[in-house]
Formats: structure tokens, sequence, C-alpha cells
């Protein structure tokens, strides 16, 4: 899957996991620019009940780097803004940074360990990158 080229003034959406089955799609172009703490009330007006279900628990990057929203927010009108051109991830939870790493310990030297219900979004994120290196 490689990402798609958003149109002139917007920006590339995609959705990984949970929020690919919420919306039924893997990907939305939307306008920019859009101040990053203004996706989740975008993303509700266009999938009722999408902030509870899904947004709470993942995480967002921009350009493939992780956003905090909480650091954001405490920029206020100097917070990022999501541009023309722009790639968007929704990350789903199980790789967000609100989850610890998985390590297999009785590996030497240890290594991060994939459960198996994440190798289909990790090939898509991997592609996704290597396709905008």
């Amino acid at each position: 899957m490689s990402a798609p080229k958003a149109p002139q003034g917007q920006f590339t959406l995609l959705y990984f996991a949970s929020a690919t089955s919420y919306t039924r799609k893997q990907h939305d172009f939307l306008p920019a620019p859009l101040p990053i703490l203004e996706l989740h009330d975008k993303l509700e007006k266009l999938y009722p009940g999408i902030v509870e279900k899904v947004l709470r628990s993942c995480a967002i990057t921009v350009n493939l780097a992780y956003v905090d929203l909480e650091e954001e927010a405490s920029k206020g009108e100097k917070g990022l803004v999501i541009q023309p051109g722009d790639e968007v991830a929704i990350i789903p939870p199980s790789l967000s940074l609100s989850s610890a790493p998985l390590t297999c310990k009785s590996l030497s030297p240890p290594r991060l360990c994939i459960r198996s219900e994440d190798y289909d979004f990790i090939d898509q994120f991997l592609h996704v990158a290597a396709v905008k290196l």
C-alpha cells in the first residue's frame, strides 16, 4: 500500500486497525491548514462516535513523527498545524506511545516482540514509511 497523494490544499489522513474498521476507509483527504487540536472535532463530525470509540486510545503521527497532543495544547496558538501535503496517521493503541513495548526477555540480547495481531498494521506502516524515504 502506498500513501495516496492529497489533492492541492489538502492533507492525507491514513487509518490503521480500529480506525480503518470504524471509518471503513484506509484514508481520507481533509482541507489544510488544520490545527492538530481540531483534528478530533473534524473527525467526530465526519464519523460520529469515533473520538470515544477509537481516537481516545490511539496515537497520531504527522509525517511519520508522533504528536503529543497534550504538549501541543500547552503551546496554544503556536501548536502544530497540519499543512497541505502532510501525511497524518491514526496509530492503533497496541503500538501507540501509551503502550509499553513488549520485550522477549528470554532472548539474548532481549528483543522487541510483536503480537501477531499487529503484523498487518506494521507491514502497512513500514511500507508507507519506506515509500516516504
